[in-house]
């Protein structure tokens, strides 16, 4: 998988999928992608699975359903680009720490992202 940032003031994210790989994202986040990859819908995705993994998403203020991307036979091409201006930023996670994000922050991830819910009181 190899993803690609670019524009400045409506930045676009293009992930590159090789045969098999997968990525997962908000539903209605996709601006376009190739012929050859095939979507799924559905409210599992993004580490909770399940009718409670997605009412967890909705109280955050996420959607019910989640999508999944698979490049089937060749590689493959998704985008999403941005509908506000801002910007678009790529991290790498690992286990030793998380983050804290908007409602409407999260576009894509691999298979594995796990998505919590978190409120923060000012």
């Amino acid at each position: 998988m190899d993803a690609q940032i670019t524009g400045s003031i409506f930045p676009v994210l293009r992930i590159a999928l090789q045969p098999g790989e997968r990525l997962v994202a908000e539903t209605g986040e996709l601006s376009w992608k190739s012929p050859n990859v095939t979507l799924n819908t559905s409210t599992s995705g993004a580490g909770k699975s399940g009718f409670l993994g997605s009412v967890s998403r909705m109280i955050a203020g996420g959607g019910l359903f989640m999508t999944e991307y698979r490049a089937e036979g060749t590689s493959g091409n998704v985008a999403f680009a941005a509908k506000i201006p801002g910007h678009i930023t790529e991290h790498v996670l690992d286990d030793s720490r998380s983050y804290m994000v908007h409602r409407h922050g999260f576009i894509a991830g691999t298979e594995n992202v796990r998505i919590n819910v978190a409120f923060s009181v000012n």
